[in-house]
């Protein structure tokens, strides 16, 4: 059953719990700290009774972040017909997506993401099968560029080691926007007694260009720009420093330069 989903690009819950479990656990029990936590937010398939009790069963709940002193247990708001009410739907569950509270979801997926089509432009001209050629003509493929982009053990600039893994999320960026999300957005979202602050988590302005390589446009259909235009695009943009996967950097060199 397992291998069947898989082929359809889905997986277990319990394999993804097991997976925020025993990375975590793996980070942080060789640095000595062994009272760690790991975050996700309330996707309905670990909220299910069933995965709780199965996760308190295996002793994963307590590790989960959610909240506590029944904070949530008895939630006051408009059901679906209009009217005020009390309701216990989030009981022993953590809030749902909040993008300008989760790193990932407001900044990082998308620049794992434009960090693929700005590397697929530039490997395009290489053969089909080549191994330092970013495809993403496929599910598959695309997948395998994205790990690769993720995980790149190379000697890098950006944190100055020779044997690094930061891929195109550098440690660097990674802080930056979590301490943004449970920093000030989180300060706002107090200030204003819970609601929604429209915008806080939306992706604007020159922070959007720096930080993502910007080559996807809304358009769909009609004429498509080369890897050559794309290229021009980035350096008429100034984007200097851009992290260069080591596959792509011979490409970079010669259409971009440094």
């Amino acid at each position: 059953m397992a291998a069947d989903l898989r082929t359809q690009g889905h997986v277990c819950v319990t394999e993804l719990v097991e997976h925020c479990i025993n990375t975590t656990r793996d980070h942080y029990e060789p640095l000595g700290v062994k009272d760690w936590l790991f975050y996700h937010d309330a996707l309905q398939q670990m909220t299910d009774e069933r995965c709780r009790i199965w996760m308190q069963e295996k002793g994963y709940f307590d590790r989960w972040i959610t909240p506590l002193f029944g904070l949530n247990d008895s939630v006051y708001g408009k059901g679906r017909d209009g009217k005020w009410t009390y309701s216990t739907r989030y009981k022993k569950r953590p809030v749902g997506d909040s993008p300008e509270l989760v790193a990932l979801d407001c900044h990082l997926n998308k620049d794992v993401r434009d960090c693929a089509v700005f590397h697929s432009a530039l490997t395009s001209e290489l053969p089909t099968g080549d191994e330092r050629k970013f495809d993403l003509t496929t599910y598959k493929k695309y997948r395998d560029a994205l790990v690769r982009l993720l995980s790149s053990h190379h000697s890098c600039s950006c944190c100055a080691r020779a044997n690094c893994n930061c891929g195109c999320l550098p440690p660097k960026r990674i802080f930056e926007d979590v301490v943004r999300s449970f920093g000030e957005s989180l300060l706002q979202v107090q200030r204003a007694k819970g609601v929604v602050i429209q915008g806080l988590g939306d992706r604007n302005g020159d922070r959007k260009l720096a930080a993502t390589f910007d080559l996807v446009g809304e358009r769909r259909g009609g004429s498509r720009p080369s890897h050559k235009q794309r290229v021009k695009e980035i350096k008429e943009a100034g984007l200097e420093g851009i992290w260069v996967h080591p596959d792509a950097y011979n490409e970079w060199q010669e259409l971009a330069g440094e």
